[in-house]
């Protein structure tokens, strides 16, 4: 049985140390690129590395998007699947709760 972590905010979204960022979005679209760019992202599933963005390399195209992910996670649906993503001055994980419900339940400063 997985462990449904809390959301780190009853908000729609969160801000990073960075104000000049954008705000984070709570609950993941499908359509969030899984990448930072100067950093690292991915996909792991009860730990286990599954994707990350070092894998498309420059091509922002082959980027993961939070669909990816899910239509990996209907593949073993039982598992604990995050998505992280660590860069400059932010850095968060969301948890699958759900079918197509990616929800963001650790934050932290990032690096820099």
């Amino acid at each position: 049985m997985i462990e449904m972590l809390p959301p780190v905010s009853e908000k729609s979204h969160v801000l990073g140390a960075c104000l000049c960022c954008p705000p984070k979005p709570v609950q993941a679209d499908m359509e969030m690129v899984i990448a930072v760019g100067f950093g690292g992202a991915g996909v792991s599933a009860d730990g286990k590395h599954i994707w990350d963005e070092q894998q498309a390399g420059d091509d922002w195209d082959k980027m993961w998007k939070v669909a990816d992910a899910e239509k990996a996670a209907l593949e073993n649906p039982e598992a604990d699947w995050r998505i992280y993503k660590f860069g400059p001055m932010w850095g968060g994980e969301w948890q699958r709760q759900g079918p197509g419900k990616w929800v963001l339940v650790k934050t932290d400063e990032g690096f820099v």
